[in-house]
């Protein structure tokens, strides 16, 4: 019986070899693609062409790796194929030279690798070193004959590398950096001799925004004695953050120290001995209780002061008692926590009006135009406060139709005119700030070059475009263009090169 069955199956796998051999080469694709498909069982494509399951897999195996390798030839030919060609000079080389120490950040040492590895090429440090210094006499050159007569609000700050200051000033509205110079020290001379020779180049703002150093503020009203310098209200909220981040964090320690205790004296109940944990815990409610309500109260003011400290919201007159009543209300609290809360209530109490300078500013522009329009202050405000509120607000779209009602067609130029004022005024550094961030990565060069590199780098800074932007404005634009209203040539072609350009297909 046995000797029948194997004879049998022995029979059948001849019968497979045999129509699988017949087979011609469209047959077995279109078996290789039924397989592939999964639209029906293999056990059925094999009976239905009289073949083994295992003929039908292997048919399904070579289809799919001959569509691999004919992707991967194409793929070899698109990364074999010659895109353009470059005619590498020594002028070009400097390009690249100065391309990698300014767009990528390189060091001398990775300038180096990357000509040896890949151009096959050996270039010395002190080849490198003389490209870039005689790029930053020219970016010098350059930065002299700048006409810094439009910016009608500067942003000054100061900016530490190691030990050294460096003393930093752009244009909010353009981002362009008019003073970039590393000194011995930041007091009033320093800030006082750069601010002169900035106002021989037609810089004239109508105010300043700056934190509260006492050099630079000191160096401004020796220079500058009638244009007013307007607190960088980033600075005071931040500090009160801190503050109520320092109280929070700490009642959450007395809570958990008030649950531990609470966990040790249910232990010690079961041992009939929670007398020594009475008196701690009683103690550990108080302070967590004191702890907890100072932390609700400095965060209360904390988000009122926001509110007075934003563009929108009350008048003048009005922020300055609502910023009154912070300081008071964190005066009567500092026997709770003296040594954090009276360094932050002094500085709010000395430079009220300094912070507040923006919100002056506002109801006089208010003001004017109201009397040039003849519409009454209030709906001046209100259009005003329609212009800084979120598009996300839901109160937004409210109020606009309830404005828009009283003033039908008047409701769109005097909207024009409020929008202009809230682009103008300049609250805080920010811009400055962000100005240090991007400072920072290049400060290397600081070290290899010497201070006119600081010369270079703010050429660069000036003439690079930006690659994106939260204003729509500046996308593709250079900070330079938006100051002057004109547009200029690549950050390279300024430095006398000749950019490479590829031929149209």
């Amino acid at each position: 019986m046995s000797t029948l069955i194997n004879n049998q199956s022995s029979h059948n796998l001849k019968d497979f070899h045999a129509a699988a051999y017949d087979l011609n080469r469209f047959q077995r694709k279109n078996i290789a693609l039924d397989a592939i498909k999964r639209q029906t069982p293999i056990s059925h494509i094999a009976t239905r062409n009289s073949v083994s399951r295992k003929f039908i897999y292997q048919q399904k195996n070579l289809a799919i790796q001959g569509v691999e390798d004919a992707f991967s030839k194409n793929m070899r030919i698109e990364y074999d194929k010659e895109l353009f060609n470059i005619s590498v000079t020594k002028v070009w080389l400097r390009q690249l030279v100065l391309s990698l120490s300014l767009c990528c950040h390189s060091s001398f040492r990775g300038i180096q690798e990357l000509l040896e590895g890949v151009f096959d090429f050996q270039i010395s440090i002190g080849t490198i070193y003389a490209i870039i210094r005689d790029a930053a006499a020219c970016a010098q050159s350059v930065n002299n004959e700048e006409n810094l007569s439009s910016i009608r609000v500067g942003a000054l700050d100061e900016i530490f590398q190691g030990d050294i200051p460096v003393l930093v000033g752009c244009d909010p509205k353009s981002l362009y950096c008019f003073l970039l110079s590393a000194e011995e020290s930041r007091d009033a001379n320093a800030w006082g001799c750069h601010l002169l020779d900035l106002q021989d180049k037609g810089l004239q703002p109508k105010y300043t925004v700056a934190d509260f150093g006492t050099g630079l503020r000191a160096g401004q009203r020796e220079s500058w004695p009638e244009i007013p310098c307007h607190g960088d209200v980033f600075h005071a909220e931040m500090d009160m953050g801190k503050l109520f981040y320092y109280l929070d964090n700490r009642a959450k320690t007395a809570m958990s120290t008030l649950v531990s205790l609470e966990s040790k004296m249910t232990r010690a109940k079961k041992k009939n001995k929670p007398q020594k944990f009475t008196r701690k815990i009683g103690d550990a409610w108080k302070e967590a209780d004191r702890a907890i309500q100072l932390a609700d109260d400095i965060g209360i003011l904390n988000e009122w002061l926001q509110e007075i400290l934003s563009p929108s919201g009350p008048s003048f007159e009005e922020k300055r008692m609502l910023f009154d009543f912070v300081v008071q209300e964190l005066k009567d609290r500092e026997y709770l926590c003296r040594y954090r809360i009276r360094p932050v209530r002094i500085k709010l109490e000395n430079h009220r009006d300094s912070l507040l300078k923006f919100a002056e500013l506002i109801d006089s522009s208010l003001a004017g135009i109201a009397e040039e329009t003849g519409v009454s202050l209030y709906d001046i405000r209100q259009i005003y406060i329609l212009q800084v509120m979120s598009r996300d607000n839901p109160k937004r779209w409210k109020q606009e139709h309830y404005i828009r009602s009283r003033l039908k067609y008047k409701f769109y130029e005097l909207s024009e005119a409020v929008r202009d004022i809230a682009s103008v005024v300049v609250r805080t550094s920010s811009s400055v700030e962000n100005l240090n961030s991007r400072l920072r990565n290049y400060f290397f060069l600081r070290k290899q070059i010497g201070p006119e590199s600081l010369d270079l780098l703010r050429f660069y800074l000036n003439y690079r475009r930006f690659p994106r932007s939260e204003r729509p404005e500046r996308v593709g634009r250079i900070p330079a263009e938006l100051l002057q209203g004109e547009e200029l040539p690549h950050w390279l072609e300024t430095l006398g090169f000749e950019r490479f350009r590829r031929f149209a297909a």
